[in-house]
Parts: C-alpha cells; structure tokens; sequence
C-alpha cells in the first residue's frame, strides 16, 4: 500500500498499475473493466480490508485507475463506487465493490421538457440537454441533423433521453472511462489508428441484427495493448473499429479483450410510457386545422414554432377549433412521441367534472351538455334550458314552437310569459 493524502488510499495492483479510492482497502485480488456503448463504463473489484476497518457507502465515493507504460501513466478508469460488500474470509475482511463511470451521474435525475424548434439540430439539443445537467458532450453525429418533429423528454434522465435521440441517428453514445467529470461521445468515438492485433488468436461470431435483415460480423481478440473503444484498425483486410473493450486483472496480470466490427449500429430505442400518454398544455396559435402550444411541463411557455394536427374525438364532423388560450391535450397514440397530436380541449377549472361538456364563442353564445342539464344560448337573447324537472325558453324576439304533428304541453305548472300578445294557431 502506498501512502495516501487524507481520506485517499492508494494501492499497487501489479507491478504497473495503480489504484486510488476512499476505501480502506488493503491490496486488489482482481477487477474487470467494461467499456461499450450505451451503457456506463462497469468496474467490478475484489480485495481485501482489515478486519477493524470501516466502509460506509456514499454517492461521491471516487475511485481511479491508472497504467505505467514506458515511464508514463495512462488512466484507465474514473469513476463513482455504485455498490459495495463486505464480508469476512477467515481472519480477513473481504470487499466486494462496483463503481461506474462519471456519466453515471447523468443518469440520476430525470426531468420533462419539450423541444419544438424543429429547425434545431440534434447537437444543439444534446448539447443543450448536457450543459444543464452538469456534463460534457462531443457530437460527432447530429451537427448536420434537424430533428424535423418535436422531441419530448418526459420523466427521462439526461444519459437516457440522450441515448434515445442517438438512436434516430442509427447511432450511439459513448461513455468517457477517463474523464473525472460526466462526459460522453454523441456518436461512436473517432479514435486512433493502430497496428493490427494478432490474428492467431480470435473469436468470429455471425448473426442476425434484430433491427434489420442483413448479418453482422464481429471478432474478438485477445492483446495486452491498451486501446479505446473507436479506434480503428485493419483485421483480415478489413478496415474495423473497437467496439467494446474488456480490461481484466487476475492473478496479477492485466488482459485486454476487443470486439471489433465494421461500423457500430443501433436499434431504435422507444419510451413506452407515451403510449396513450396525454400532456396538458395551452394553445399559443392556430393555422388551418393545427394548433401551436406551450406544454405545462415547459411550465406553460412555448419552446418552438412546430403547429400539431388537430384531431378532435368526434372525427370530421360536429367539431370547431380550439381558441388562443384553450386548455387542450397532447396526445401520443404510439411510443413514438413525434407523432403526437392535438386531441381535445380540457376544462379551464380542475373541479369540473370531465362528463359535463360545453363550447363558449366570443360573441356569448355557447352550448352545454351538463349531466344535470342541457343549455343553449345566443348571445344574451335567446335561452333555453331543459332539466330533468323543468323546460324554460327566454328570446327577447319571437319565440315559434311548430310541429308537424300534434304538440302536447303537460306539467304540474305551465308559465307563459309575453309583454306584447300570445298567438296560439293550428293549420
């Protein structure tokens, strides 16, 4: 063990590698470090503690890795200890530890906010998304890429709202092992170009991609250079980037295992909560058939200009557009928030009951379809009312009633009130 500065262990793992963490950890028996797309950096550690010592597990608990290679060092891993497990083995205490890199803490809070500037790219997006969060960012995809549509991201974190928008790319995200601080690639990591690995010793796999009908090839190989995910080589004449790197220590040596393909794909990844999800908002405009809103979730301000197809319940008929200042919903039919739509107006007042329907106009006429009663006004002129108990018609203009058969009139009280005269005629 090396001597440490305050509350910071440093441990010799082999003779060229080095570890610091604020455990009390007495030497390392073995580690694995797993680098791939999408996921955060994993290192998963055993060692050994004295039997008296105390850990006890907090969010901030850093941990690194570095490797001396031809009088420098190089960092292998950074990050934040996730899980931690002690136990006794005889008269030693063993410590079982799981830490992730720093984009783990992109990956903490989840938020809901809407992006309607549909001019915007991908990039200025993500780059957005990160800054607030408190992270970093490469785009190497998505500078060129507007993202046509809205894009919603609701009650998702930063790292999982910024791998799903990598995925409409048919791209990914790439975690940075050696940053101290949260930072990721948008896109695969442009890399380096190295010597090819040995080719006596490999791994061909051949399958089907899930997403698609074509077949994907994939070495893995075995070396005891350190490479990064993204770096590029040649195998079998063939031009292949690293796509995911395995760094192993075990019986004090250190082992590297490389999966090398052609180009790096991904699937489209979907939140399924959209699914017959319906977001609150106001309308701001309206065009033709389509409205233009500010999303609560955006706390009631407008984030772009992109107008949403207004597709009232009632289909192509008996159905007006909502006003500026109408409480309506944002509907999601699919697990694709793009395809969202505009689907009815909501009551101004969250006491009202979501049965009693009504439509107002500017000049005062409205009609309300109340489970008590039915309305219909023009204006201030004309009324009619009909309950369960009573009919009353106001018109301060003539008021007809005409059948074309007999009209029976039958009540425990009739009133009939006229300033001028009452015409009462048949044929």
């Amino acid at each position: 063990m090396i001597k440490g500065r305050d509350d910071i262990v440093e441990i010799k793992a082999g003779s060229n590698l080095r570890v610091e963490m604020e455990i009390p950890i007495k030497s390392v028996e073995n580690f694995n470090i797993c680098w791939k797309p999408n996921q955060h950096v994993l290192l998963e550690m055993s060692g050994y503690m004295e039997p008296e010592d105390r850990y006890r597990q907090r969010g901030d608990s850093k941990i690194a890795l570095w490797m001396e290679k031809d009088g420098t060092e190089q960092t292998i891993f950074r990050g934040y200890v996730v899980k931690a497990e002690q136990y006794m083995v005889g008269n030693l205490k063993k410590i079982l530890l799981k830490a992730k890199s720093a984009t783990c803490k992109l990956d903490c809070r989840t938020e809901s906010k809407s992006y309607q500037a549909v001019e915007e790219s991908y990039a200025e997006i993500i780059q957005r998304v990160i800054a607030h969060a408190g992270g970093n960012v490469i785009c190497n995809r998505g500078r060129e890429d507007i993202i046509s549509r809205p894009v919603i991201q609701y009650k998702e974190t930063a790292w999982e709202f910024c791998k799903r928008l990598a995925s409409h790319l048919g791209t990914c995200v790439i975690p940075d092992p050696e940053a101290e601080e949260a930072g990721f690639w948008f896109g695969m990591r442009k890399g380096t170009r190295f010597d090819s690995l040995s080719e006596d010793e490999y791994v061909v796999g051949l399958r089907k991609k899930d997403y698609q009908n074509s077949m994907e090839i994939r070495y893995e190989m075995q070396s005891r250079e350190y490479h990064k995910v993204g770096d590029q080589t040649i195998c079998f004449g063939q031009k292949m980037i690293i796509s995911e790197a395995n760094a192993i220590f075990k019986h004090g040596e250190l082992v590297y295992y490389y999966i090398l393909k052609q180009s790096e794909e991904c699937k489209m990844i979907y939140q399924d909560r959209f699914i017959g999800l319906g977001l609150e908002g106001t309308v701001e405009e309206t065009k033709e058939e389509k409205v233009r809103l500010a999303l609560d979730i955006d706390n009631g301000s407008p984030t772009g200009s992109y107008f949403y197809d207004w597709c009232p319940e009632t289909g192509n008929s008996f159905y007006a557009m909502p006003e500026k200042g109408a409480r309506v919903l944002l509907y999601f039919g699919s697990n694709d928030e793009r395809d969202g739509f505009a689907l009815h107006c909501l009551p101004k007042s969250k006491n009202e009951n979501y049965q009693d329907r009504y439509c107002k106009t500017i000049n005062g006429s409205s009609m309300e379809l109340f489970r008590e009663k039915i309305h219909f006004a023009k204006g201030t002129d004309c009324r009619l009312n009909l309950t369960d108990d009573s009919i009353t018609a106001v018109s301060t203009q003539e008021l007809n009633i005409s059948a074309k058969k007999n009209i029976q009139i039958e009540a425990d009280s009739i009133i009939i009130y006229t300033p001028d005269e009452l015409n009462l005629c048949q044929g």
